[in-house]
Order: C-alpha cells, then structure tokens, then sequence
C-alpha cells in the first residue's frame, strides 16, 4: 500500500524524509491504539501492553516494524 500511495503521488522523498514517515506513521498508530483502546474500549494499560509480548507469541510489534521501514523500502524501489 505504501508503494502505491507514493508511486502514484508522485512524491520524491530523500531517505530521511522517508524514515519521518514510517515514524510518524508509528507514532500515530501506536497512540490511537492506546488512547482509543483505554478510553473508548476500555482496555486496562496492562491488556493494551501485553500486545507488545512477542515472547507470547504477540506479533503486533513486527507490524509496526513493517510500517516504519515500507516507506524507505517503497521509496528504494521507486529509485530503482
């Protein structure tokens, strides 16, 4: 999806323009998780941190890896 957006918006990011935005991206996922899933959802802190426990075999964080790298990967293959 990344590649697409930026494929087709014609946006020509530098590297580090590139990592702002899988950061922003993040940073902005991991707060609507939190203050929706405490506030309008109810979850207690401890729930919405047990997310985060790969050891429990909790994939959530290699997703907000993927979204903090695709912007840099998708940017490389469009300079391809």
């Amino acid at each position: 999806m990344t590649y697409l957006i930026l494929r087709f918006s014609d946006l020509n990011l530098s590297d580090s323009q590139a990592l702002f935005m899988g950061i922003t991206w993040v940073i902005l996922t991991i707060g609507f998780e939190f203050i929706a899933g405490h506030y309008a959802f109810g979850n207690s802190w401890e729930k919405l941190l047990a997310d985060y426990n790969i050891l429990n075999g909790r994939i959530w964080s290699l997703v907000l890896l993927i979204e903090f790298i695709a912007p840099l990967l998708s940017n490389f293959i469009l300079r391809r």
